[in-house]
């Protein structure tokens, strides 16, 4: 009794705390979530971390960058306009911005306790939207523990929209009650077309990922209307979402990562990769190495999408 570390009746003080906080554990938003406006998404945008070791300002081929908004708040906190904080982060000061959501638990907090000083760089960035911050789901946590951060999602679409913001929920389930509600919730919410997933952690596992998407189109048939997935390291199911949705957006930063540490991408016929040691000089500029990977991987994911899933309109050229 009182032992437990989450949010459950074993640790009454916690968890009535936190089940003040959300009001309910299925709680939907009270008032109209705001979402993009005619925000037209390529089928990959390139997420960047920082703008170190470039001096050019990279123009996205489409047009969309992501920047996690925790980057954003280490990296550009003291930013006065929408070009400062591109140029930070190497990127054109025309560049669409993606605001990505997820971020580890400590930061989620941090942002949940007071979200004041993210909404308010968000508001100067003028992204074009924002991914829900993406509260930790566990396993093995009790159901309760579970149900308040999934609860927190939806408040936390209040909030963004509250202030402005345009918001792209974040959907996470565990079981068919938890896919109901996100029914009620799309029902309720007409207005909502763009929803984000995170695939780096408990979806990176293959099976469980395909069940997964397999559950997100039977919510999109249910619904009676398309939606448009934004899976954030999403990229090996680029064919499992190409066969189900007209629509998604894969975003990761597998070219900027690569380029960090000097890699090239080969392509490995037919529609494999594989990331080469580029003979950059030390000290040397990456940014013809990191415009030319960004390029790649974008096509070699259209090919792996033009090959698996042929209903898929492809992004122009």
């Amino acid at each position: 009794q009182g032992e437990c570390v989450f949010a459950c009746p074993n640790n009454p003080k916690r968890f009535f705390r936190e089940l003040r906080e959300v009001r309910a554990l299925d709680y939907l938003p009270q008032s109209r979530i705001g979402p993009p406006d005619r925000l037209d998404l390529p089928f990959y945008v390139p997420q960047f971390h920082h703008g170190y070791r470039r001096k050019e300002q990279l123009s996205v081929v489409g047009g969309f960058a992501a920047i996690s908004l925790a980057d954003m708040l280490e990296y550009a906190a003291d930013v006065t306009s929408p070009s400062e904080l591109r140029a930070r982060f190497g990127l054109a000061r025309h560049t669409e911005l993606i605001a990505v959501g997820v971020a580890k638990d400590h930061i989620l907090e941090s942002w949940w306790r007071d979200f004041s000083k993210a909404a308010h760089l968000l508001s100067v960035a003028r992204v074009a939207a924002v991914t829900v911050p993406n509260f930790s789901i566990f396993e093995g946590a009790p159901r309760h523990q579970n149900l308040i951060s999934i609860a927190r999602l939806h408040h936390f679409a209040e909030k963004l929209t509250a202030v402005g913001l345009p918001t792209v929920p974040h959907l996470y389930a565990q079981n068919s009650a938890d896919w109901s509600r996100w029914e009620r919730f799309l029902m309720e919410q007409r207005q909502v077309r763009f929803l984000a997933i995170e695939c780096q952690t408990g979806l990176v596992k293959r099976r469980l990922g395909l069940s997964y998407i397999e559950e997100l189109s039977k919510l999109q048939t249910r619904i009676g209307r398309p939606l448009h997935i934004v899976a954030v390291g999403g990229a090996q199911y680029v064919t499992a979402l190409g066969r189900s949705f007209d629509n998604f957006t894969i975003i990761d930063s597998q070219p900027f990562m690569k380029t960090l540490y000097r890699r090239g991408m080969t392509v490995i016929p037919p529609l494999d990769l594989k990331w080469v040691e580029s003979h950059t000089p030390q000290g040397h500029p990456l940014d013809g190495l990191l415009a030319e990977n960004v390029v790649e991987y974008s096509s070699r994911l259209a090919a792996r999408l033009a090959a698996g899933a042929p209903r898929r309109m492809l992004l122009a050229a």
